[in-house]
């Protein structure tokens, strides 16, 4: 697993749980006169590489099975939750473990969970142009009103990488994949597969999948067929709360991205793409 899907797991679930012995360390530099229980700490270490090596085996196996049911990675899952589905998954068929798994998902991200989410986009700098309607947007999915939610958040998306990457003129599909790679894919070692590497694959074969009317549609949230009037299914909860949680992880990374650009010559960049 690549240590950039680890970064808010492990500051939650392991930096603070192992703060005390922390304080006892420095507690002991401090004092310069007690000695230090290094077999304590050697213990705690551990204790500490053991509980890395069970995550990345527990991220591996639900890396392949968001893929497989159809939802978008995200850094923000709770442990219990990957962990309950990893575990339903070993015991359920597909069928039934989808429907398992949506109900997980609506579960956990009611409404309160939703809002709390929408206070971190608000601090997105690449989000602030377009809150009024983003907050809409959510107000219409706690509303149950998700053939509105869906229609409103797809199109920002592409919105977001006109902003960024100061796209001027038409957005074909070989365009969108350019700038998509250029924040999304990592390149790393061959094996490693990370949650941006999956939000690029999920884009492209979720968001961006072909669509022509009166042919069958291949994707639940297919950006073409929803805003061509293709699909008439789509205003479902788990839909839009996909969209969501696509929107939550996409908006991080693109701001990850800027971040790091604005501090080189973004412009220079840019023109590279072009």
């Amino acid at each position: 697993m690549h240590n950039n899907d680890l970064s808010k797991l492990l500051y939650n679930k392991v930096i603070k749980p192992l703060s005390t012995t922390f304080q006892e360390l420095d507690y002991y530099i401090k004092q310069k006169l007690k000695r230090i229980d290094f077999e304590k700490l050697i213990k705690d270490f551990s204790y500490l590489k053991a509980f890395l090596d069970s995550l990345d085996d527990a991220f591996i196996k639900f890396k392949k099975i968001i893929i497989e049911l159809g939802y978008p990675p995200n850094h923000d899952y709770p442990i219990g939750l990957v962990l309950s589905i990893i575990e339903a998954y070993e015991d359920t068929g597909l069928e039934e473990l989808k429907v398992k798994v949506d109900q997980m998902m609506l579960d956990y991200y009611d409404d309160k969970e939703i809002e709390e989410m929408l206070m971190q986009w608000e601090s997105r700098a690449v989000l602030q142009n377009r809150l009024p309607i983003i907050r809409n947007a959510i107000k219409a999915h706690k509303q149950q009103m998700y053939f509105a939610s869906i229609p409103t958040l797809l199109p920002q998306l592409e919105g977001l990488i006109a902003d960024c990457f100061q796209h001027k003129g038409s957005m074909n599909s070989a365009k969108m994949k350019k700038y998509l790679e250029c924040f999304l894919k990592e390149k790393v070692t061959p094996d490693s597969y990370t949650f941006k590497d999956i939000l690029y694959d999920y884009y492209i074969q979720t968001i961006l999948v072909k669509f022509e009317h009166g042919k069958d549609i291949t994707s639940d949230i297919s950006r073409h067929a929803i805003l061509h009037g293709g699909d008439l299914n789509y205003g479902k909860q788990i839909n839009s709360l996909k969209l969501i949680l696509l929107f939550d992880f996409f908006t991080e990374c693109l701001c990850d991205w800027d971040s790091i650009i604005k501090k080189a010559s973004k412009k220079e960049h840019i023109g590279d793409i072009q």
